[in-house]
């Protein structure tokens, strides 16, 4: 990965055994984009937390080291999207209405992907314009760190867990 693909508070995967095992899953807790070890390839260092560490543990890695986590049906259940199978697709959705607006997060899955999508996300706003409903945003993505984005980006404090 490249430290501008990376946010705080994106969820990633240690690839390479090192101070963290090998498929540990991490949170970025910070990035340090020009931090580099050219004659051995590294560009780009993150400080990061291990999801299931106890003792909260920080530690730093360089960004070679870590991978995105595909976005899958038990992740989205893990965190609150219910299935609704369609013809072309399983669809995930998430409501909130703890808002002043009601949001529905759609998340579709294609397998075979369509036109090169394998996963598009369609976030949603009921509000005051005449209209009823306001299309937040739509993307494809394919990783969870894609997802928060998306969702940071439209205002959502959700917390999504691997």
């Amino acid at each position: 990965m490249k430290a501008k693909d990376l946010m705080i508070g994106d969820i990633v995967r240690v690839v390479k055994h090192l101070f963290l095992k090998k498929g540990t899953v991490v949170r970025i807790r910070g990035i340090d984009s020009d931090n580099s070890v050219r004659e051995k390839g590294l560009v780009g260092s993150v400080t990061c937390t291990a999801v299931d560490d106890e003792d909260r543990r920080v530690c730093g890695i360089w960004t070679k080291w870590l991978e995105p986590i595909p976005l899958t049906p038990e992740i989205l259940e893990k965190n609150g999207f219910t299935m609704q199978r369609d013809t072309v697709s399983k669809r995930f959705v998430w409501f909130d209405d703890t808002g002043r607006n009601g949001t529905t997060v759609s998340i579709f899955l294609y397998d075979p992907p369509i036109c090169g999508v394998k996963v598009l996300v369609k976030i949603e706003t009921d509000c005051s314009h005449k209209t009823g409903v306001d299309s937040i945003h739509n993307c494809d993505i394919e990783f969870v760190h894609q997802l928060q984005h998306a969702l940071r980006l439209c205002g959502i404090e959700k917390e999504i867990t691997v």
